[in-house]
């Protein structure tokens, strides 16, 4: 060959850089590829882990709204619940995009649906409480129901009670007061009327004989005879009479030293009395003349003076006298 036909070396030159340049295309090519295909692979699951976040809080959310009744605690639950998974759906979709934290935003989902379960548990939970307290306030409805039927029906019952009580009671003060008009009216009937009661003034004249004296200043004592009137309904035995002497002043007369006299209470009237004294006469159902002797430790004043006897502390009878 001639050295005229020989290629020159910088064709060569050139033909291996252009061949050098195509390697480095290919490789670079290879290399551009590669990254775009990792890149569209973590595109794929980045956006298959936030549609399956997506699908997650709306199952979620759905669950939840589902579980709405009319128990407003229950109901309060599911809304602060739903605003917590709002918060973490955020949450996980920054590690998601920004951060693209994907096995940190995958625990987050799989923390999320586990909250969920237990939100969803403890809903539940609180509406089988609340349907168990509904059933209950039913049942506490009723029976209250029948306590207040099983009341009103106590209260007519005590009701016509009060006014059977009422009738009763009324009927007993009515028998009662029969009972004591006719105990009165017994016990009047068992005191002994006196026929006769008689007071006078006597003077002594010895050896236990007396006179009769109406002048004061020769007057020694006074005798009261009584006769009484024949009652069958009282017991013969040892009875009672008390004497009140009245003077002119309307006092009753009574010894200085007490030695006689005393209070009786008129059953009639009710009064306080004062008497002169008591005298003591055994009485056998039949009339009976019986007399006592009462000696005043002091000087009796001229006038008229009134007499009453009492038996059982009713007044049997009465009569008067003059000193002079």
């Amino acid at each position: 060959m001639s050295r005229n036909s020989k290629i020159p070396v910088w064709i060569y030159i050139v033909l291996l850089a252009l061949l050098g340049l195509n390697v480095y295309q290919w490789i670079n090519s290879n290399q551009l590829k590669e990254s775009n295909e990792l890149k569209e692979a973590e595109l794929y699951e980045l956006e298959k882990i936030s549609t399956g976040l997506e699908s997650d809080v709306e199952a979620a959310m759905s669950s939840l709204e589902e579980l709405r009744s009319d128990n407003q605690a229950a109901n309060e639950l599911i809304d602060s619940q739903k605003l917590e998974l709002q918060n973490q759906k955020k949450k996980i979709s920054g590690l998601i995009w920004k951060s693209r934290e994907l096995k940190k935003a995958k625990e987050e989902i799989e923390n999320l649906n586990a909250s969920v379960s237990g939100y969803i548990a403890q809903i539940s939970q609180l509406k089988g409480e609340n349907q168990k307290l509904a059933v209950a306030n039913t049942t506490l409805r009723k029976e209250k129901e029948v306590l207040t039927t099983d009341l009103n029906t106590q209260k007519e019952a005590y009701s016509v009670l009060d006014e059977e009580k009422k009738v009763i009671a009324q009927e007993k003060a009515e028998l009662d007061k029969k009972k004591a008009l006719l105990d009165e009216q017994v016990d009047v009937a068992s005191a002994i009327k006196l026929n006769s009661l008689i007071v006078e003034g006597r003077q002594n004249k010895g050896e236990g004989e007396s006179k009769e004296q109406k002048k004061v200043k020769k007057l020694d004592f006074l005798r009261t005879c009584i006769i009484t009137e024949t009652n069958v309904t009282i017991p013969p035995g040892k009875q009672e009479i008390y004497v009140r002497i009245i003077d002119p002043q309307g006092t009753t007369v009574a010894p200085n030293d007490g030695s006689t006299g005393g209070i009786l209470v008129n059953k009639i009237s009710g009064e306080e009395l004062r008497y002169t004294f008591k005298g003591f006469f055994d009485y056998t159902n039949n009339d009976h003349q019986e007399c006592f002797d009462w000696d005043p430790d002091f000087t009796l004043s001229k006038g008229q003076y009134e007499v009453q006897a009492f038996h059982r502390d009713y007044m049997v009878g009465k009569g008067s006298f003059l000193l002079k």
